[in-house]
């Protein structure tokens, strides 16, 4: 007798053609053709469950996954869900190898994520554009990382 495990994985009713398109991006993106999709519509319609599905398939094609998401607070906090994945992302990798891999633009990165900063001494940089691009810079070299080494799934 030959026993055949099978996952139990909720059907995605209604939703094959949209997630043929975010697997499609993944699958590109996982050959080096990034991307960006944006998911909208109103409450209820499955935003969360198609990008969870999208999470589980990235996944079992061995790419890295990060996400973060809003705070139900009333707070105005720039950049949140991004930072919350990058952090969280940052909590479980090897910050040695990424220090190395980042170079200066890690101490640029230390701004929003001291871990980053070996030394735990950090100067405050005046926030001026030049500043700002240069954090924007450090943020996309950081983000290649795993991207390069897995490929990368950034789900806000």
């Amino acid at each position: 007798m030959v026993m055949v495990e099978r996952a139990l994985c909720p059907v995605l009713v209604g939703r094959g053609e949209e997630l043929s398109i975010l697997e499609d991006a993944l699958l590109a993106a996982n050959r080096g053709q990034g991307s960006v999709v944006a998911l909208a519509g109103d409450a209820g319609l499955g935003k969360t469950r198609l990008a969870t599905e999208l999470e589980h398939r990235a996944r079992s094609i061995g790419a890295e996954v990060l996400s973060g998401g809003c705070s139900e607070a009333d707070l105005s906090l720039p950049y949140l869900p991004l930072l919350e994945a990058i952090g969280n992302y940052l909590a479980g990798a090897d910050l040695d190898a990424i220090r190395a891999r980042l170079g200066p633009s890690g101490r640029e990165l230390a701004q929003l994520f001291p871990q980053l900063e070996p030394g735990g001494a950090l100067g405050n940089d005046v926030e001026t554009s030049q500043s700002k691009l240069r954090l924007f810079e450090a943020m996309i070299a950081l983000l290649r990382v795993p991207a390069d080494e897995r490929g990368l799934l950034l789900i806000v």
